[in-house]
């Protein structure tokens, strides 16, 4: 099956890159100034949608992994002023999310 946009075989792709190319896709979206708001509601939506442990994998796969991220590059003073408030933000959740677990259930 080919991938509209892209013109690629996805049954072909990982799961990697599935996930690169779902990323790039969500950055070209979002490089658009003024639009991160349709782009957060389109995302929120689609996502409460999903089944509640896919939205905990989710958590768990993406978002926790991006807070260290961005965390260690804080502390690690690999940021600009461009993301510095990213950087900082992570730095302060990953005190959160290092006291709260999100188990597979």
């Amino acid at each position: 099956m080919l991938d509209a946009d892209n013109d690629v075989e996805v049954e072909s792709l990982t799961k990697p890159q599935m996930a690169k190319e779902a990323i790039n896709d969500l950055f070209n979206a979002v490089n658009v100034i003024g639009g991160e708001r349709e782009i957060t509601e389109a995302v929120l939506d689609d996502i409460s949608d999903q089944h509640r442990t896919l939205k905990q994998s989710f958590m768990r796969a993406i978002i926790v992994p991006f807070i260290e991220h961005f965390a260690k590059a804080y502390e690690e003073g690999a940021y600009d002023l461009r993301n510095e408030a990213t950087c900082k933000l992570c730095h302060e959740l990953k005190k959160v999310t290092d006291k709260h677990p999100l188990p597979f259930i």
